[in-house]
């Protein structure tokens, strides 16, 4: 890791990159292989700032290795957050996406993260919108491993 250049979103709020692993079914037009086919947009949320926004595959870029976040050595994997929407009540579901190293406990990581998102222009199965910081204490939340991009293997 520490020797090659990797494919990943620049937060849209710190600029930092969000490392992407290889998608299960990748879309080579891109070249890099890190963006599922077929897949139009995804919401991520960086876990350095706290701030999700909707990315693409041509916000997909490749970063220095000098910029890697990652620890050398350490495979990561993305992780889908699905939290209920509740604009007007509404109990449709909103999906964002983080990375996270492989020996994490994926909900505890969600729990550290969340009482300090901020999203912007998020969108719920439904179409809401969502802006802002999410209330996440008090709603049901669930976390899993995103089948779209290649989960690592546990030792």
């Amino acid at each position: 890791m520490a020797h090659l250049p990797f494919p990943a979103l620049a937060c849209k709020n710190c600029s930092q990159p969000i490392p992407l692993p290889l998608a299960t079914h990748p879309d080579m037009f891109q070249g890099h292989g890190s963006w599922p086919k077929g897949v139009e947009k995804r919401n991520f949320l960086c876990t350095l700032c706290r701030h999700a926004y909707e990315y693409s595959a041509v916000d997909v870029q490749m970063f220095l290795a000098q910029k890697d976040p990652r620890k050398e050595g350490k495979p990561y994997n993305v992780v889908s957050m699905w939290l209920p929407c509740g604009v007007g009540g509404c109990a449709s579901l909103l999906e964002i996406r983080i990375v996270v190293a492989f020996d994490k406990d994926l909900r505890e990581r969600a729990l550290e993260i969340l009482p300090k998102a901020q999203v912007h222009a998020i969108r719920c199965n439904k179409g809401h919108t969502l802006n802002g910081q999410l209330m996440p204490f008090g709603m049901a939340f669930d976390v899993v491993f995103d089948e779209d991009w290649v989960t690592s293997e546990y030792p």
